[in-house]
């Protein structure tokens, strides 16, 4: 396999994308560009391979010649919580035994997992495929750099499933496509009824509410009195200490789903939609009307922190709401709420089954009905996709038969294979009803039942299926085919009580599009800085209540640290986007 060399800026970009992103256990890394000569070979077969391989879409095995065929080398991630070797998973040994393909996996931690592919694409040998391993902004990074193929045309010659997917969803298409009109990878979609696009539940204490005599509130007015109430009652939570806690945030975590920093769904309260998590680079990005708004300097967003100084000035916000916790990713009372006795009485989660293990205590707890407040309700959309990576399995230019893997990932691509991907093969937790609907078995007393030796679903996902690859699930799914997820249920039920549903025909957020490495340079230069200001100024003006004085100032120094530009620059991204439509 040559050498294949990446250019300054590719480097360049790859540690500036390091630093604004961080370099977090959890972050998937790398993504590439095939060059001229890859696109002119993809979709080809010699003579020899046409004796090995059966290439025509829907046929069984996909290798007829297992002997003489070549051994693929397909680099994946690896979770912590998979104990068992990726070679010997049940759905690796299913999409090998199906399809007569020959896979040596190669192993890569998730912690670190940005550095080491990194390593690998700048090195002397590419394997043939990354599954799980690259991330939607290295695309912007290698596309064209002669690393990873275009599959367009693999798309139209071997994989029937993806391309009816792409024609009865375009918008998924569209963000596949990166700006040269090439797709560099094969995407994973699961559709949950928009679940990851918006945060999660927003809960309140209701034996507190109970205990104060107040009914669950439905205005913001209502909602502060239920926390001076709960200020003033004392011991609500029985354990001879007064240690209640109104109203808890996490005004410094880097969430993705933006569950515990629940300051940006006020917004919508005070007059504008806003849009976060993980701090991404269309942070408070909007579209209205078919043009990219920043809401964190429209004047709803001082409003909004107006609001919460009167909170903090009050005594009802969490002295250590302001403060980071040692996971970014989380808030500082994350750990307070897996305790046993109920320290808070309003705060965000993402999964209240998770993230408060106490049965009892969480029994408490209830999701807040949507908010009204002066100039609308509370509400707020995450900025991502259900399509949540355009590339979750590549072929690179190494490769010598990339017709015979993409038919093993439009084979992938079929329900059965991407619930089983997704999830779990039928028959672990999954089992099929008389009318072959994949559902939950539960014992006696109600429980869930999980097949030994593991004691949660996701240590029976992991060990059975790994890292997620590239799998298309769709909202029609839950219908006949498979039950929605156990461990989410709750989780929807409540999103849709804070007014999800609402949420999502309201707010448009800045669709997750791929750039060009010209366009990434200048987001990774500006970005930052316009990200500190805000942040600065929001937790300056909580604090001290001087909003309305250094309003001027602060919307001054977002202009000279290059938000216009920056405007310019995604509206140009956007429109791309609706014409690739």
């Amino acid at each position: 396999m040559k050498r294949k060399k990446v250019m300054s800026l590719a480097l360049t970009m790859v540690m500036a994308l390091s630093s604004l992103a961080g370099c977090g256990g959890g972050t998937n890394a790398l993504e590439g560009g095939g060059g001229a000569a890859a696109a002119s070979t993809s979709g080809t077969e010699s003579s020899d391979a046409a004796e090995m391989f059966d290439l025509t879409p829907g046929n069984m095995p996909i290798v007829t010649d297992s002997e003489n065929a070549p051994v693929f080398h397909i680099v994946r991630s690896r979770d912590p919580l998979q104990t068992v070797n990726t070679s010997e998973l049940p759905m690796s040994k299913k999409l090998e035994e199906d399809t007569g393909i020959r896979i040596e996996w190669e192993e890569v931690p998730t912690v670190g997992l940005t550095e080491k592919i990194n390593l690998m694409m700048t090195g002397s040998d590419l394997p043939d495929a990354f599954w799980d391993c690259i991330s939607n902004d290295m695309i912007s990074i290698y596309m064209g750099q002669d690393l990873l193929i275009p599959v367009n045309e693999l798309e139209e010659k071997y994989m029937p499933n993806l391309t009816k997917i792409y024609e009865e969803h375009p918008e998924y298409k569209a963000l596949a496509t990166a700006p040269d009109g090439n797709r560099y990878g094969f995407p994973y979609i699961e559709e949950m009824y928009g679940l990851v696009r918006t945060p999660g539940p927003f809960l309140i204490n209701q034996d507190w509410l109970d205990k104060v005599g107040k009914e669950m509130p439905t205005t913001l007015d209502e909602w502060v009195d239920c926390l001076r109430a709960f200020k003033a009652a004392g011991d609500l939570n029985g354990n001879g200490i007064d240690d209640e806690i109104p109203f808890t945030l996490g005004l410094a975590s880097t969430d993705m789903y933006d569950s515990y920093d629940v300051f940006n769904r006020f917004c919508m309260a005070f007059g504008t939609p806003t849009t976060s998590g993980d701090e991404r680079a269309d942070d408070n990005m909007v579209v209205i009307d078919g043009k990219v708004q920043f809401t964190a300097a429209d004047p709803a967003y001082k409003e909004t922190a107006k609001f919460f100084n009167q909170l903090y000035e009050e005594g009802l916000i969490d002295v250590n709401a302001f403060s980071p916790s040692p996971n970014p990713r989380y808030a500082l009372y994350w750990d307070q709420i897996k305790g046993d006795t109920a320290l808070y009485g309003c705060f965000g989660t993402w999964s209240p089954e998770n993230e408060i293990p106490n049965a009892d205590v969480r029994a408490q707890y209830a999701p807040l009905p949507r908010l009204e407040g002066p100039n609308g309700k509370i509400g707020e959309v995450v900025n991502n996709s259900e399509m949540q990576r355009a590339a979750r399995f590549v072929i690179t230019s190494a490769c010598e038969h990339p017709e015979v893997l993409a038919r093993m990932v439009d084979y992938i691509y079929s329900p059965d294979m991407s619930i089983s991907f997704n999830w779990s093969p039928e028959g672990y937790v999954y089992h099929a009803d008389e009318t072959g609907k994949w559902v939950f078995q539960f014992d006696d007393n109600g429980n869930i039942i999980i097949p030994e030796p593991w004691s949660t679903i996701s240590e029976v996902s992991n060990n059975t299926r790994g890292t997620k690859g590239p799998t298309a699930i769709f909202n029609s799914y839950y219908d006949d085919k498979v039950e929605y997820d156990y461990a989410a249920q709750n989780l929807l039920k409540y999103q849709r009580v804070n007014g999800k549903d609402e949420w999502l025909e309201e707010i448009e957020s800045m669709p997750p599009v791929l750039k060009t490495a010209e366009e990434m340079a200048t987001i990774s230069q500006i970005q930052p800085q316009i990200k500190n200001i805000v942040n600065s100024y929001r937790m300056q003006w909580i604090l001290d209540g001087d909003a309305d004085a250094t309003w001027d100032k602060y919307l001054q120094e977002l202009d000279a640290a290059g938000l216009p530009q920056l405007m310019e620059l995604f509206q140009t991204i956007y429109d791309r986007y609706s014409e690739q439509q």
